[in-house]
């Protein structure tokens, strides 16, 4: 699942991710597209022209991006960071635990990244998120045997703004092949709150949405899962979705 996010401006081309202890001296480069000491991992990335996007993962993440690094490093203080070369911009969040933990790092053009996932402790199972036909979604890595519980699959769903009717698509669908099983005091609380996690998605999907329309939007949306029949679970999420993306575009 994702644990952060940040986009940093970097002014020499080094995306440094690891412990947030300094970095040695002697670990550089030299035209390499990554070079891993035992706590830290430089990857080349773009400088100066845009900011390059650094998202991390703990257990499951996107199967997206060639990778560029899979090891272990050490998290003394067990926590986990990106940053440019010289630690001016850097983001930090904590991990489950101190000490070794094996990360992967993926990016989309190695040796000129722009987008870089770095996914910690995961399993090697890959799995599909679910969808609608003819509307994908990126899979996932590091899903084990047990899979993902509903609030997190539809948290990797809507972990992103690309592909927002397939997103919007597969939320809904989600949702509706899974129903609230505990009591009626309970079960209006959970969908409410499984609703509001689809509202407040889309309001980072234009910047001028405002809080009261995606909140009305979230009625309409509640009444495709829960007011509408069981079949054709496929065409009442795509069709819901794509009212949606209407309303929001006009």
């Amino acid at each position: 699942m994702m644990i952060g996010s940040a986009s940093i401006y970097l002014n020499n081309p080094v995306l440094v991710i690891g412990a947030t202890s300094p970095i040695g001296g002697d670990l550089a480069l030299a035209g390499a597209v990554s070079v891993a000491s035992s706590e830290h991992v430089l990857i080349a990335a773009r400088a100066q022209v845009g900011p390059v996007r650094g998202r991390l993962w703990s257990r499951v993440g996107p199967r997206e991006g060639a990778i560029v690094f899979d090891g272990e490093l050490a998290l003394a203080d067990g926590a986990i960071a990106i940053s440019d070369a010289v630690g001016s911009s850097c983001f930090s969040t904590r991990t489950s635990s101190i000490g070794l933990h094996r990360v992967q790092v993926f990016v989309d053009d190695p040796g000129n990244a722009s987008r870089v996932d770095v996914l910690l402790d995961a399993a090697a199972e890959m799995s599909d998120l679910t969808s609608i036909p003819n509307r994908p979604l990126p899979g996932l890595r590091g899903v084990g045997d047990s899979g993902l519980a509903m609030a997190d699959e539809l948290g990797m769903i809507l972990a992103a703004h690309d592909l927002p009717t397939n997103r919007l698509a597969a939320a809904v669908k989600l949702l509706r092949s899974s129903p609230v099983s505990v009591e009626n005091s309970r079960r209006e609380a959970i969908l409410a709150f499984r609703i509001r996690v689809v509202s407040e998605w889309l309001r980072w999907l234009r910047p001028e949405i405002s809080l009261e329309v995606c909140n009305a939007l979230g009625e309409f949306i509640k009444e495709q899962v829960s007011g509408r029949p069981e079949a054709g679970s496929d065409e009442i999420a795509e069709e819901a979705a794509l009212e949606v993306i209407r309303r929001i575009d006009h």
